[in-house]
């Protein structure tokens, strides 16, 4: 820097950088938010596969259509860790739980 605090052209170029790169570099994703993702992906996943059954008006039977989709779900989830799906297991009936209290 020079007497004045005032940083050069060529500090001010490595600072910017420096600010630019910590800001848009991506960090990676927490466990909890991993398995969170996976769980969502999954989700999308099923949806996609349904969704066009339901836009055409099948599965006039709400059960049959629940126990497709649980199916697809079991099928999807069978091959997860036990230790993920524990805590997705948590997720939601910790959200369940908020939601009735509240």
């Amino acid at each position: 820097m020079n007497p004045n605090n005032n940083p050069s052209p060529e500090e001010r170029q490595r600072i910017v950088s420096d600010i630019v790169a910590k800001a848009f570099t991506p960090k990676p994703p927490t466990e909890d938010e991993r398995i969170l993702g996976k769980a969502i992906a999954a989700t999308r996943r099923i949806r996609d596969q349904y969704m066009p059954v339901v836009a055409a008006h099948g599965f006039p039977d709400k059960k049959l259509h629940g126990m497709m989709i649980g199916k697809a779900f079991l099928e999807e989830f069978h091959t997860w860790p036990k230790d993920e799906l524990v805590y997705l297991c948590c997720v939601i009936h910790t959200d369940a739980l908020i939601e009735k209290m509240r």
